[in-house]
């Protein structure tokens, strides 16, 4: 099947998308840097009004986050890995670090009803970074994200959360 290429001019945000032909597209504004963006033959160049090529930035999630952390020697008895959402949303874990002396399974689960989101189990002396692609959605409104260790010793945790509905 063979298509033809496609002209079109549209505004999106700051800057306006040309596409001149199928594979090519050149942005005549790029807020805050100024420039052109062009994708030809699998290759994408970015560059200002002098020709020089810029790096490629990641300006970060869209939505604001918020940073926890605890460390304790004992686990065993649940610990809040995230503060409470706002009123009426519910607490989305983005990103979790965490580290022990000692091996042990770990429970990430649910304030209250201790419904279990994720289980993990954990080295000796290891460090642990969990990336959610689409975050790990807590199951009600209003409630936190605990952590639960299946033995005692020394656990740190950094979660960063954003809330949600």
């Amino acid at each position: 099947m063979t298509r033809s290429p496609a002209v079109f001019v549209e505004s999106i945000g700051a800057g306006t998308i040309d596409l001149i032909k199928a594979g090519t597209v050149a942005i005549s504004s790029i807020p805050n840097i100024g420039g052109t963006v062009g994708i030809s033959g699998g290759s994408v160049l970015l560059t200002n009004s002098t020709a020089t090529p810029l790096p490629a930035m990641d300006y970060g999630a869209a939505w604001t986050h918020t940073w926890t952390y605890i460390g304790t020697s004992d686990m065993t008895g649940t610990a809040d890995l995230t503060a409470a959402p706002s009123s009426g949303l519910k607490v989305v874990a983005d990103d979790m670090l965490i580290s022990t002396d000692t091996a042990m399974s770990f429970t990430v689960q649910m304030e209250t009803t201790a419904n279990v989101l994720a289980k993990l189990y954990l080295g000796a002396n290891s460090v642990t970074q969990i990336t959610l692609r689409d975050g790990l959605k807590a199951d009600a409104i209003d409630k936190k994200i605990q952590g639960l260790a299946g033995t005692a010793g020394n656990v740190a945790v950094t979660t960063c959360w954003h809330s949600e509905a």
